[in-house]
């Protein structure tokens, strides 16, 4: 990749895991041998930009041993900027996964207590420098979750790309078993949000956050009109700039139908994606973040409402045949499929 394609510099944080397999139709209990990969919400985004021609910059906190340079290794594989990237700690964080299929639902157990990244305190880290010509700031509800070190980490984040008038975008990812140091997200969470460049979420958990006055939560199954309708109704009650959602229909574990919804509050106007049935799923995790990566790519290149969910959604749809945490394809390859007539054939 040249230097003169990297026009965008994207900046994000958080924690790096390694997720650990178990095979397809295998219990975490009953399998003998797990497949590793490298991953974590935020930097799975800062790969696929990296990817798509911008220059993406990545802060965390590394153990020094084998585990930690196999994590800068990949880093580097996909030439993300680790500079501002830390060493120290006790350990690389872990979750292990049981793969859902059919009707019988995945499972995750987590492993990631005590973590380098969750002692990382933020006057560690050189703001100015991590900061530096910098277009956009990305981070997700995941880190602050950690732990308290985590949180003031991610609250001085905020705080220093605000200052410097960085548009920033959050995915509003609520995870139940985390929060487990005596902070609620709910209470923290409206006052880092506010004023975003861009948020995705459900309607629910944008409910609870934001808390706004005369709308109550959704019960069941909320369809793609009640979503947008909604997404225009909350940005007249603060300043967000965009909403959007990767609206699924889950079928079974194996079968959902994907789309996306979006809605721009400066021009308001908002959008919905094509629909693409997935089936069979091969690996859906990381296919949020190939959403969000879209989206900001979208943002970023000034494309109209429909053009950018259509790409974001197509990099998400994607993702769901990509094994791995992150989403293995070029920005003609997203643009492909999506012009595709027939999807899934073989290029020859």
């Amino acid at each position: 990749m040249t230097e003169t394609k990297r026009k965008y510099r994207v900046a994000s944080l958080g924690e790096i895991l390694m997720r650990l397999s178990a095979p397809a139709g295998e219990h975490i209990s009953q399998t003998d041998s797990f497949k590793a990969h490298i991953g974590g919400s935020e930097a799975n985004v800062m790969l696929s930009l990296s990817q798509w021609g911008h220059a993406a910059t990545f802060l965390t906190r590394l153990p020094e041993n084998d585990l930690g340079d196999k994590v800068m290794q990949l880093l580097h594989t996909f030439e993300i900027d680790t500079g501002a990237i830390l060493r120290g700690g006790e350990r690389l964080a872990l979750y292990f996964e049981e793969k859902g299929s059919a009707y019988r639902n995945g499972h995750i157990l987590y492993d990631r207590a005590h973590s380098a990244v969750t002692e990382l305190s933020p006057e560690e880290v050189n703001w100015a420098a991590f900061f530096e010509d910098t277009h956009w700031f990305h981070w997700s509800a995941i880190t602050p979750s950690l732990s308290a070190n985590c949180l003031a980490l991610t609250q001085r984040a905020i705080e220093e790309a605000r200052k410097r008038k960085i548009p920033i975008s959050v995915d509003l990812h609520h995870r139940k078993n985390l929060w487990q140091f005596g902070v609620s997200g709910w209470d923290v969470l409206g006052s880092m949000v506010e004023n975003s460049a861009l948020v995705v979420s459900d309607p629910n958990t944008l409910i609870k956050v934001f808390q706004p006055e005369g709308i109550g939560l959704f019960e069941g199954f909320i369809y793609p009109r009640e979503c947008l309708s909604f997404f225009e109704k909350l940005a007249t009650k603060n300043q967000t700039g965009r909403f959007a959602m990767l609206h699924r229909e889950v079928r079974n574990a194996s079968h959902h139908n994907l789309g996306g919804l979006y809605y721009d509050k400066q021009t308001g106007n908002s959008a919905q994606s094509q629909t693409y049935e997935v089936y069979p799923i091969i690996d859906r995790v990381g296919g949020g973040d190939a959403f969000m990566a879209g989206l900001i790519h979208g943002i970023l290149h000034e494309e109209s409402v429909q053009q950018v969910i259509e790409y974001a959604t197509g990099a998400s749809v994607i993702k769901h045949s990509v094994t791995g945490d992150f989403n293995l394809c070029s920005e003609d390859d997203v643009k492909a499929m999506i012009k595709a007539e027939t999807k899934g054939i073989i290029n020859r």
